[in-house]
């Protein structure tokens, strides 16, 4: 009876651990309706960033730890299948630095984001499926403390926020297969996406 239970506890728990492992490295569990479906979690467009100011030169500081950024889709967690605000993100976060300008200026600093396809195009596969929330989209006010100045600049970090495209997030499998060759598709042509961070003062 031990040797059964042991044999039995090995038997449901090798499955749950080996889950565990792909959700660890780079995998995520889709919950579809019809069956939970484990996918890569990768599935990414690249992401061009740039940066446009009225206050000085705005320079965008190229990832730390990455390649590139990139514009990540994946589910959002197990009670997100129909929350189209969940599941698109950026990654990583964008480092800025502002220099040259006027301290005036600064205290009414803003920034708000433009996305778009990098062909010129007015659509296109990842553009189909995400698009800026609408605060990304808004002039936003920044509060900045001294110690963001220094020797005449400001470094930050913005992290716009996407959502799905009403209607186009995956809700089952054969949804998230052909989402999945439509972005892969796209990454083939290196036709890598435009956004654009753009600081002023608001008019």
């Amino acid at each position: 009876m031990r040797f059964f239970l042991g044999r039995a506890m090995r038997l449901a728990v090798i499955p749950f651990l080996s889950i565990c492992s792909l959700v660890g490295t780079g995998f995520s569990l889709w919950l579809f309706a019809e069956e939970p479906v484990v996918v890569s979690e990768s599935v990414a467009a690249g992401l061009d960033v740039a940066g446009r100011s009225t206050l000085g030169t705005l320079t965008i500081q190229p990832p730390r730890f990455h390649d590139s950024y990139r514009l990540i889709f994946d589910q959002g967690s197990a009670s997100d299948l129909y929350n189209e605000r969940e599941g698109v993100y950026l990654s990583p976060s964008i480092e800025c630095t502002l220099s040259g300008f006027d301290y005036e200026d600064v205290s009414d600093f803003r920034v708000r984001f433009e996305f778009a396809c990098s062909s010129g195009t007015a659509t296109c596969a990842t553009m189909a499926h995400a698009r800026l929330a609408d605060r990304s989209l808004e002039s936003t006010p920044i509060g900045l403390s001294n110690d963001q100045i220094e020797n005449g600049s400001i470094a930050f970090s913005l992290n716009p926020s996407f959502q799905w495209v009403s209607g186009s997030k995956p809700y089952s499998s054969s949804d998230w297969s052909s989402f999945i060759e439509e972005i892969q598709a796209e990454n083939a042509t290196e036709n890598v996406h435009q956004l654009t961070v753009v600081v002023d003062n608001g008019i």
